[in-house]
């Protein structure tokens, strides 16, 4: 792994020393405090390593107890590794924002109890086919590769709502996505 310096800056200031983070996100809860910082001064220095630990949640995700089995801490543990990785890719999140803007008319629609079960199944495909159109649409692989990830963490989640469309399910699947979409602000991560 290259933990050199960092890009530095067009302004002149010395470039960053990024070994300082080497192994800082290797186990456990992630720091968020260092890892916004290491985001901020040499997020080309550690992709290599959020890449693994992204990939390590995805495996978490789809062995064991599964997403929706396993205690809020895991999935927000598994949220802060999603949303640090997507930052170092860059996604913006208005790459996604139809997909959000559907995620919470189903949360709206559970909390008025207006929510049919039909109606969901529907809203839940159509938020799969828009990841996948967003993926297929984006020409540049610097524009892909965000999108693809997080089109790899929510669409299994997603088939797995659509064969059991059940309220309590949503709640975590839905709090998860508004903790990536947090942590994303809360790494720099833009929308535009």
């Amino acid at each position: 792994m290259n933990w050199g310096r960092g890009s530095g800056s067009p302004g002149g200031r010395p470039r960053e020393d990024c070994s300082k983070y080497r192994g800082s996100f290797s186990r456990g809860e992630p720091n968020v405090f260092l890892l916004k910082e290491a985001l901020g001064n040499c997020s080309g220095a550690i992709k290599k390593e959020l890449k693994e630990r992204f990939e390590s949640a995805l495996r978490e995700l789809e062995n064991g107890k599964g997403f929706f089995g396993q205690t809020p801490e895991k999935r927000l543990e598994w949220a802060i590794w999603v949303s640090a990785y997507l930052v170092a890719l860059n996604l913006k999140t208005n790459q996604v924002r139809k997909v959000l803007e559907l995620a919470r008319n189903i949360e709206l629609d559970f909390k008025n109890y207006s929510a049919k079960e039909e109606d969901t199944k529907a809203k839940l495909a159509r938020m799969r086919f828009l990841m996948a159109y967003a993926v297929g649409k984006a020409e540049k692989q610097k524009e892909r590769e965000p999108l693809e990830a997080i089109h790899r963490v929510l669409d299994p989640l997603l088939k797995e709502l659509m064969e059991n469309p059940d309220r309590k399910l949503y709640k975590i699947f839905y709090d998860f996505v508004q903790a990536v979409i947090a942590y994303h602000r809360f790494f720099g991560g833009s929308d535009k």
